[in-house]
This record gives structure tokens, C-alpha cells and sequence, in this order.
């Protein structure tokens, strides 16, 4: 689906595409979040941390068009609240996010596995395809140990070109 530039849905759907954060980090991020020397966003709170007993802040490092988009955001969205929002202005949730992408689905004859997780797991499988190291990508995801990443894309040891690309790179005498 094409969105026009400045759409609030699509604004949201490229943060979700440059940063591989969870949709519900996307949905809560507020100017208060914003390190623009940084280039991140570290929120406060950890999503786990109760579970995994984990004090570390979640950091969700930007790309130089999310450092744009965010700005622009913060130039509109008052200080404390959301910076993305719908078209009413109102700060997406989890009902409005699962929402969206229903109409989507049903408007394009889509089944029910577009949802706004999938493009979570396309940066961690993006990032992964084009040789980002697997502790990396953990790290860029908010994940404390590399075992989620390993066990949920296990897949991509079924792409075998993927893998003869990363032979070759390994093998490859390195330059003196």
C-alpha cells in the first residue's frame, strides 16, 4: 500500500521498518525517549524486566531517515505525549495498530499473518541476510542473550544461497 509522505499510519510503518523495535515501543515513544547525539531512543523502562531481571534500558538505535522523521515529529507532538499518532491525533495503541492492519488484510485479500510484528521479524531477517552478526542484531532488537534470535530464525538456514555467501565470506583471504 502506497501512502502519501507525512500519513501518520505511514510514518509509523517506517519506524517499525528502520528500527526492527517492537510495535508497542513505536506506539510510546515520546520527545522524552529522543537522544538525538545519540542517535536513539532509550526508554526508561524495560518491557521484561521483571522476567528477565534485566536493568538495562532498551536503546533503539536510529537510522538517518528515522532521526529525520523523529525530529519532524517532535516539531508537531507536544512534549510528554506519543509522537506517533493517527490522523484524529490520537496515539496509536494496540487496538488501533491490530486495526489498521485488519483493514489492510481484508482490503488486499491478505491472510491473517500481516500484522505489525512482521515487520519486526523482517529487520531481524533483513539484518541477518545481509551479514549483520547475530549478537548485533540481538542488540539492535532489545534482546539480552542471542538465543531468541537463533531460535526463531532458524529458517534462514534453509536459504542456501544465503549460506554459500557466507562461506565464501568466511573463506575469503583476508587483504595484506
Amino acid at each position: 500500500m502506497n501512502y502519501p509522505e507525512g500519513d501518520p499510519f505511514r510514518d509509523f510503518l517506517i519506524a517499525l521498518q528502520e528500527t526492527g523495535a517492537r510495535p508497542g515501543e513505536v506506539a510510546t515513544v515520546t520527545a522524552d525517549h529522543v537522544d538525538l547525539a545519540a542517535g536513539a531512543w532509550i526508554f526508561h523502562v524495560h518491557k521484561t524486566a521483571k522476567r528477565t531481571k534485566v536493568a538495562k534500558p532498551p536503546v533503539i538505535i536510529l537510522t538517518p531517515p528515522m532521526i529525520d522523521l523523529t525530529k519532524q515529529l517532535m516539531a508537531k507532538i507536544p512534549q510528554g505525549t506519543p509522537l506517533f499518532r493517527n490522523k484524529k491525533g490520537n496515539a496509536w495503541n494496540r487496538n488501533r495498530i491490530r486495526c489498521r492492519f485488519r483493514r489492510i488484510r481484508k482490503k488486499l485479500g491478505l491472510g491473517g499473518d500481516l500484522v505489525a510484528y512482521l515487520y519486526r521479524h523482517s529487520f531481524v531477517t533483513d539484518a541477518l541476510e545481509n551479514g549483520v552478526g547475530v549478537v548485533q542484531v540481538a542488540e539492535l532488537v532489545g534482546h539480552t542473550t542471542t538465543e531468541t534470535v537463533m531460535r526463531h530464525y532458524q529458517p534462514l538456514r534453509e536459504k542456501r544461497e544465503h549460506l554459500r555467501q557466507a562461506a565464501v565470506q568466511a573463506t575469503r583471504p583476508t587483504a595484506t
